[in-house]
């Protein structure tokens, strides 16, 4: 409770750090009894009507405001705040505390919401700040500032602590009781009060644990509040909002939005209300102690000398004492525009954007090229007619891309200012394949299509409120749906797809993509364009499409070698050489582009005209010209000078060998490393314009400017062919500057943090977080280029190298920059893959940002995962810990494990300081991930040790054994079987045995060896049922005769689903199941489901006709037999279209196939509702046949079927004796069908 300060501490202006504004007189009411000491007021310049309380919580000094009386909102808080800034000019944070509205059922009455932020939102959103689009529909604008990191530090550090200590709010509270006890009704006792809420649910029998509110304690929500200048009462539109928000939003108020911009602060509310009609003041006193509480209790844990080292809200809000200004200012802080929502969307869909590839490739384009192609009747028929598919195969460099943006161009110079038509593009590029799976691609053409609509289609959003909070991607599926909704949108649209040889056709790739975009042209009629090389595969990908052969025509050929003779030095041609180079060129490049630019590299290389006319002598056609063109232009490169020629092949090397494709800058970085330096000096990097030059027109900038890549596919199959050649030592090379560039002084965070201001509180500069906050610096600054690369992949060229150097061990026993690396790498490598999705799973969690996860992995947990046995020879010499665990719980050997790295492995197992029954975080041991792997010659590595747990259980109870007999590993099994340590009868905790798990995965090998080792089917299980039943399902007949020799069972008993053991034989064809359960054990034959069905009903509807063979010749079922509809054998066949069947019972075993089930209705009619117009004709008598159906549809009305040629239908005779009754020609009833021999006659209207 608040005392006044002694006199002699006056303090001025300059010392109060920390602003905190109210918005009702209750408000600050509750934050000044907050206050530990009350200071003297201080004067204040006369344009500032602001009153103020000054204070201390701690070595806090506070200054506290409120919002004049009946003066709420956004702008009344930017106003106050304004004026605080201005005359109390070193506050530095800001708490805007008091009530707010929760958003239920997550937020109660009497709980505290602080404002922190969620995924793309900063902690405050302004609701109300937008503008109205087509169709009327409300879209947010802007985007406020994140609370100050001091604070959002502060946070953590007071949520942890309440985690295991609880909060100190109900201790500020006993506090004000006894210091000012008139406030303890109102301000401080929740018992009298009532919430809504609660009543309304219990009333409603909807949250029957609801407690009463005085044994509920405080629940603080960290998250969104939503802030607006109008009160909110309508629990639709607060819904409707969360809703907007992802459904991330937990408050709603008025004041914090006009303050998040400029003032950097924290919202604090307490919950007063649920903002819908039911709102009233009886919570405010109580919601506006304990926010002020809280906020008293955050200051405990925020250092005043962070505080100090904050900028000023003055400086950040940059602005005089001027006031005249303040309205001005507060219309700049909501204005300010980030992002809009559906840019962000369209972003999340996929970052790609082929706009710049397009206008690049158009650019290339020589004037007049590709019209041939406009002007084929192919293009123009595809063009014009609706759901066309139009294939374009080419030989390599035959100028397929650039004719593709042709195309593209031509497309929309007809349709672009058309809204109706929708035109989406993708060009494959083989360096980028990991980045256009085809999903992505999908994804791609969803975007395109969406974002030439006046806003975003709903489907989008939805699909993206559905995701985006869980970190999730649609599936196939979801994307395929998307795609068609988005394409529903336009009466015409065109999918265009380049170079798809270059999409990768790893599991299916291509034929995942086209096979969803051929079903959506089917659903849409959309038209598509494709272009590939020649290859037979994908051209049986594409049914009878329009299609012509892409080659560079004669005419345009000329116009580009005009282009660039024209631009050949003059002294080393003349007009009668123009035109042998233009006859030469042409007459090689065979209807190759790329051969004639290669052509025209090497003649402009020529010094004289000798030498030109001599080049020309050698000239070679197609594909025999590209290799030899490539040969010739290595040889180029070759005859540079030493240090020339040594950048261009590190350059090719790079480009060739790099594991995904570089940035220009990574490149240029790569290219600066220098052996045995601790620094990278810059004078070595190399301009993009001295990379381009020196390679000799291989390589080139992509359409972004951002990244080298070689100018063409076949340069790259060129240099495949031939690298061990060019680029012998190429992955040691990359490998050893990848090292080296970790090892920089610069790419350490222990030397880079510690040249920063601390961090605050017990600062670790090798701590996770501090690293983290590197890596974040890292990033935004864009100071280390190369560093993701390196840290990411130098593991990967160290293994394809197969030399490991001394600055490897010096690298993995540096533990900042090992912690640096790995979260990269693990952002890198995991963060998609099965491991992040167990550690989520094992941690409960949705989902987890990768790059900010402290992987905790050590130089160890390296040098296994990358099978580097003669480094961590090293590391275990120099007494490394071999048991550190990383974030799973994974140990080297672990990993080792995984990546079976059997030489690494034989190291560690036989290391007497490795716990080799190590448990990760699933309790999985070594040898239980040997075995679930099914590496046997680890699992017998492992055991060889004597030191092994054969009988560890994880946490799931699988045991080693358990997961050999569940994989049919044979070999394995016996192996643990013959150590005779290991439990045969062990559980899984589902109840599974070795021997159950391995009869229901079907390995009946292993099988037989666990019978063989001796397991007693009479005492080993407590349901014996199981196990029979799953031998008769799987059809091991052996296993069913040996359980029902040796143990008492019911043969009649049923499973969950109500089958007796033939009932399940014979639904499942095991037909030598059946006969021994009929023969042997004389099973009830007649023996019927929960369905009322037998044996032989179950055998004819799932077409088992071994099954039905055994049931009617040897043991006599009732081919007749009728179930609890009435349905026959022959019924259930023909209602389910097996044919076969059908003709068995009825040639074989004299089914009546004029038998009716309990509806009246026969065989016949069942085939003919369904359509199986062939099973019809085996159910046809020679004489009339009647079918009569008493629901009407029964049969569609407009079916004809003519299966002979006995003339028009209305002479053939008709059916009699319907309903007890004669059919007249004239009855209208459209449920009644007539089958006549030779003919079917469609239902009398």
């Amino acid at each position: 409770m608040a005392t006044q300060a002694p006199p002699t501490e006056r303090r001025t202006h300059s010392d109060y750090t920390v602003g905190w504004i109210c918005a009702l007189a209750k408000e600050q009411t509750a934050a000044t009894v907050m206050l530990d000491d009350i200071h003297p007021d201080l004067a204040k310049p006369p344009q500032d009507d602001n009153t103020y309380t000054l204070g201390s919580i701690g070595g806090h000094n506070i200054v506290i405001a409120c919002l004049p009386m009946g003066k709420y909102g956004t702008v009344s808080a930017a106003t106050v705040a304004t004026k605080m800034i201005g005359t109390f000019t070193a506050v530095r944070i800001g708490l805007m505390v008091g009530i707010g509205g929760g958003v239920p059922p997550n937020v109660r009455l009497g709980d505290i919401v602080v404002s922190t932020p969620v995924d793309k939102f900063p902690g405050v959103v302004q609701w109300d700040f937008g503008k109205t689009e087509k169709g009327g529909e409300f879209r947010r604008t802007g985007a406020l500032n994140n609370p100050p990191a001091v604070l959002l530090t502060a946070l953590t550090k007071l949520k942890t602590q309440h985690d295991i200590r609880g909060s100190k709010i109900p201790q500020y509270l006993g506090e004000v009781e006894k210091a000012a006890p008139k406030l303890k009704p109102k301000f401080t006792r929740a018992t009298l009060l009532r919430d809504p809420y609660s009543e309304h649910a219990k009333s409603h029998g909807t949250d029957t644990d609801i407690s009463e509110q005085d044994s509920r304690e405080i629940c603080i929500h960290y998250g969104l509040v939503a802030s607006g200048n109008q009160v909110i009462k309508d629990a639709e539109l607060r819904d409707r909002l969360n809703d907007s928000l992802d459904g991330n939003l937990l408050c709603v108020e008025m004041e914090a939005a006009g303050l998040m911009d400029s003032f950097p602060c924290i919202a604090i509310r307490g919950i007063c209300d649920y903002a819908d009609s039911q709102k009233n003041k009886d919570w405010q006193e109580y919601a506006a102690t304990i926010a002020a509480a809280f906020a008293k209790e955050l200051l405990g844990y925020v250092q005043p000398h962070d505080v100090d080292r904050e900028r000023t809200a003055k400086d950040i809000l940059g602005q005089s004492h001027t006031l005249s200004s303040v309205g001005t200012h507060t219309e700049i802080m909501r204005s300010k525009l980030d992002k809009t929502e559906n840019t962000y969307i369209l972003d999340w869909l996929t970052p790609v954007d082929y706009g710049p590839l397009q206008s690049s490739f158009i650019r290339k384009r020589q004037e007049g090229t590709g019209m041939w192609a406009l002007e084929k009747p192919e293009y123009m028929t595809w063009l014009q007619e609706k759901g066309k598919t139009l294939f374009c195969p080419g030989i390599p460099g035959a100028g397929k891309t650039i004719l593709t943006a042709i195309v593209v161009d031509n497309l929309y110079e007809k349709h672009g200012r058309n809204h109706d038509t929708g035109i989406a593009y993708i060009y494959c590029n083989f360096q980028r394949q990991q980045e256009q799976k085809p999903e992505d691609l999908l994804l791609s053409l969803i975007k395109q299509f969406a974002q030439s609509q006046s806003s975003l289609p709903e489907s989008l959003r939805q699909c993206y409120g559905y995701h985006n909070p869980k970190r999730t991607r649609p599936s196939m599926e979801e994307t395929e749906e998307l795609l068609h909704s988005v394409l529903a949108l336009y009466s015409r649209a065109f999918i265009i797809v380049d170079a798809l040889d270059e999409c990768s056709a790893s599991e299916g790739g291509r034929e995942k993509l086209f096979s969803v975009i051929f079903r959506l042209q089917a659903r849409t009629g959309a038209n598509i364009f494709a272009t590939s090389r020649l290859d037979e595969d994908i051209a049986k990908m594409f049914q009878n499409p329009l299609s012509f052969h892409i080659r560079a025509s004669d005419q345009d050929v000329v116009r580009y070698l005009n282009k660039r003779i024209s631009l050949m030095r003059p002294d080393s041609t003349n007009e009668e050489l123009e035109g042998t180079i233009r006859e030469g060129v042409s007459s090689a490049v065979d209807g190759m582009f790329l051969l004639a630019e290669l052509h025209m590299n090497m003649l402009e290389d020529q010094p004289t005209k000798g030498d030109v006319r001599e080049a020309l002598q050698h000239l070679q056609r197609g594909t025999a010209g590209l290799q030899n063109a490539y040969e010739q232009t290595m040889e180029r490169i070759e005859r540079q000078g030493e240090h020339t020629r040594k950048l261009a092949k590190q350059i090719l090397s790079w480009i060739v060998h790099a594991k995904r494709q570089l940035t220009t800058l990574e490149l240029r970085h790569a290219l600066a490393v220098r052996p045995q330096t601790t620094s990278l000096n810059e004078e070595y990097i190399p301009s993009t314009q001295l990379i381009l030059s020196v390679c000799a027109g291989l390589v080139a900038i992509d359409a972004n400017g951002d990244r080298v890549q070689l100018v063409h596919y076949t340069t790259q199959e060129y240099f495949v062919r031939t690298k061990t050649a060019w680029f012998p030592t190429a992955e040691r090379d990359i490998a050893d500057v990848c090292v080296a560039y970790l090892l920089l002084d610069s790419s350490n965070p222990s030397t880079r943090l510690s040249n920063h201001e601390s961090t605050g509180e017990n600062d670790d500069c090798s701590g996770s977080s501090s690293v983290a906050k590197w890596l974040k610096i890292i990033h935004e600054t864009n100071t280390l280029p190369l560093y993701d690369y390196a840290a990411g992949y130098w593991g990967r060229h160290v293994q394809l190298a197969m030399t490991e150097g001394p600055d490897i061990v010096k690298l993995l026993e540096d533990e900042a920059r090992v912690s640096a690396c790995s979260q990269t790498f693990f952002s890198i490598r995991l963060g998609q893959s099965w491991q992040l999705n167990r550690f989520r799973r094992s941690k409960g969690m949705k989902y987890i940002n990768s790059t900010k996860i402290d992987t905790r992995m050590s130089g160890m947990h390296l040098a296994a995962y990358f099978g580097l046995d003669k480094t961590l020879a090293s590391l275990l010499h120099n007494q490394n810990d071999p048991n550190s665990r990383d974030i799973f719980g994974h140990t080297p050997l672990w990993w080792a494990v995984w990546n079976k790295h059997d030489v690494v492995v034989k190291r560690l197992c036989h290391a007497d300081q490795v716990d080799i029954n190590c448990k990760d975080e699933m309790g999985y041991t070594p040898l239980l991930l040997a075995v679930d792997k099914g590496r046997e010659s680890i699992v017998k590595m492992l055991c060889s040790t004597g030191r092994v747990d054969l009988d560890c259980k994880s946490d799931s109870e699988l045991t080693p054994l358990w997961l050999a007999a569940s994989c049919g590993m044979q070999a394995i099994v016996e192996h643990f079987l013959h150590t005779k340590s290991v439990d045969v009868h062990s559980k899984s905790e589902f109840g599974a045995t070795p021997l159950l798990i391995a009869l229901s995965n079907g390995y009946m090998s292993v099988v037989e060896t666990l019978l063989s080792s001796g397991v007693d089917i009479a005492s080993e299980y407590e349901d014996q049922h199981k196990l029979l039943a799953t031998a008769a399902e799987k059809g091991f007949a052996q296993i069913v005769e040996r359980i029902l020799t040796k143990c008492e069972i019911d043969i009649e008993f049923r499973d969950e689903g109500g089958y007796t053991m033939l009932l399940m034989g014979a639904k499942d064809g095991r037909s030598t199941v059946v006969d021994l359960l009929l023969t042997k054990f004389a099973a009830d034959i007649g023996a019927r489901d929960h369905n009322g069905q037998t044996a032989l009903h179950l055998a004819a509807m799932h077409e088992h006709k071994g099954v039905l063979d055994l049931l009617l010749s040897k043991h006599g079922a009732n081919v007749e037999s009728q179930d609890q509809k009435g349905y026959t054998p022959l019924m259930l066949a023909a209602m389910h279209g097996h044919r076969e069947i059908v003709e068995f019972l009825l040639t074989k075993c004299g089914a009546d196939r004029s038998a009716r089930d309990f509806a009246g209705l026969n065989a016949l009619a069942y085939a003919l509702k369904a359509g199986h117009d062939e099973i019809c004709e085996f159910l046809l008598d020679p004489k009339v046949i009647e079918i009569r159906s008493r629901l009407p549809g029964l049969l569609p009305r407009k079916r004809k079927r003519y299966l002979g040629d006995l003339g028009d239908a209305s002479s053939l005779p008709l059916p009699v004796d319907i309903d007890a009754g004669t059919y007249q020609p004239q009855d209208k009833r459209e449920d009644l069908a007539s089958a006549v021999a030779g003919q079917w006659v469609e239902p009398w209207k």
